[in-house]
């Protein structure tokens, strides 16, 4: 099974990447999942931070993907 965390500047994260490694999720689903849960705690100043960046695709496009920390997984896997 892959890893779903990866270490970045002594961080636990994860990837919109990775979660559709791990579980087999389409990469539109899980973009539109934390899209939505943007939005929704736009408001919240606590609300877990998610990360935007952009990787290259097999094609070289360039295309978006998130960052999260746990709380952002943890919210993003019970919605």
């Amino acid at each position: 099974m892959e890893s779903l965390v990866i270490i970045q500047e002594e961080k636990a994260i994860t990837t919109s990447l990775k979660i559709v490694e791990v579980f087999g999720k389409r990469h539109h689903h899980v973009l539109q999942d934390i899209r939505n849960l943007i939005e929704q705690t736009s408001d919240i100043e606590d609300a877990p931070k998610f990360g935007e960046m952009f990787y290259r695709d097999t094609y070289d496009l360039e295309n978006q993907a998130y960052a999260m920390e746990r709380d952002g997984f943890t919210l993003l896997a019970m919605d």
